[in-house]
């Protein structure tokens, strides 16, 4: 069949025009990812039945485009590590009722290139509330992902604010037990890491401090570290393990992605007087406020730190070359005695 080049013509310019209008549409919409500024990454209210309480939630755009954002409220509840979130929409809250007690001023609103925007929140619980209750802040988009610096987030996908309430009533019951404290029973290099399992047998949320003295080598406090520096809360009847890092030292074990094993053995011979070797002691002091005074906790672990490279090769760099000697003096002696032998022959 026989197309007249006309047809052609018009059906090869229709094309180009389709896609030329396809890119220039795909172009002009494309949306930069969700890049925002969001302090305070964690928010606390606490207040009395009836009494309304009150902070600002800061938002930074720091894309090149106008950004139209939303903002929705729901809840959370520990996973079964007590160390992140799980996610739930308010309608699905166990206490429905209470999703209403927390506000917004502005639930929609815009923020230009390189703006702040300060957003009022409010928490209002009725003269009936008690106890702790516990809010998502979502700011619009499709998936969060966040990495926390010095009491902000900088975020790229949708951010979830975590806001912890409490109602302050007679009844409330502030108490954590600390359910385990352990440490490797032998380490060959730095770093060690304790592992802090703490329960929080009340019925409202609780944040810990408090730090884990060191001592060794014939000395106390060789170290001191801080326990809970990022004032992580623990909710009510769940555990929460806190890890704690011993890392000041010469050597050290360093992440290292070039590596097949992650890692690297850092020889930064400027902490060589930070050697670490033989037993260490490690003595938990754990503090929380229940409400009336401050409560210590302690708990103990020892651990072992023992180079068994490092001291293997001290002892073998001598030793290989003395070896060496006595075994060509050995020879060179067998050599002597049977060119004596032949000559009494």
């Amino acid at each position: 069949m026989h197309i007249p080049t006309r047809w052609l013509r018009t059906l090869l310019t229709f094309a180009v025009i389709v896609v030329v209008s396809q890119a220039f549409v795909g172009t002009a919409f494309a949306a930069e990812p969700l890049n925002l500024t969001i302090s305070p990454v964690t928010m606390f209210f606490q207040t009395k039945p009836g009494e309304v309480s009150s902070t600002t939630l800061k938002v930074r755009n720091n894309s090149s485009q106008l950004e139209n954002l939303k903002i929705d409220i729901g809840t959370f509840k520990a996973d079964s590590t007590g160390e992140h979130p799980e996610l739930i929409d308010a309608s699905a809250a166990a206490d429905p009722a209470s999703m209403t007690w927390l506000n917004v001023s502005e639930p929609t609103f815009s923020v230009a290139p390189g703006e702040w925007k300060n957003v009022q929140v409010t928490f209002t619980p009725p003269e009936t509330a008690a106890l702790s209750y516990f809010y998502t802040i979502l700011i619009s988009r499709s998936r969060t992902s966040a990495v926390s610096s010095g009491g902000e987030t900088v975020i790229e996908g949708a951010p979830a604010v975590l806001t912890l309430a409490t109602v302050e009533t007679p009844n409330a019951k502030r108490e954590l037990t600390v359910e385990s404290f352990t440490a490797p029973s032998f380490q060959e290099f730095l770093p060690v890491e304790f592992k802090v399992k703490v329960k929080n047998t009340g019925n409202v949320f609780v944040i810990p401090s408090g730090n884990i003295f060191l001592d060794g080598q014939g000395k106390k406090d060789v170290a001191v570290l801080a326990f809970n520096p990022a004032s992580s809360a623990i909710l009510p009847q769940t555990s929460r393990e806190f890890t704690v890092r011993f890392e000041k030292g010469f050597p050290v074990w360093q992440k290292d992605t070039g590596e097949e094993s992650g890692q690297k053995l850092s020889w930064d011979f400027s902490q060589a007087h930070l050697f670490r070797f033989g037993k260490y002691s490690s003595h938990l002091l754990l503090v929380y406020d229940n409400g009336l005074h401050d409560v210590p906790i302690e708990s103990f672990v020892g651990f072992w730190i023992v180079p068994v490279r490092l001291i293997l090769g001290i002892i073998l760099v001598p030793v290989i070359p003395a070896a060496l000697v006595y075994l060509f003096m050995r020879w060179r002696w067998n050599q002597w005695l049977k060119k004596n032998a032949k000559a009494r022959e």
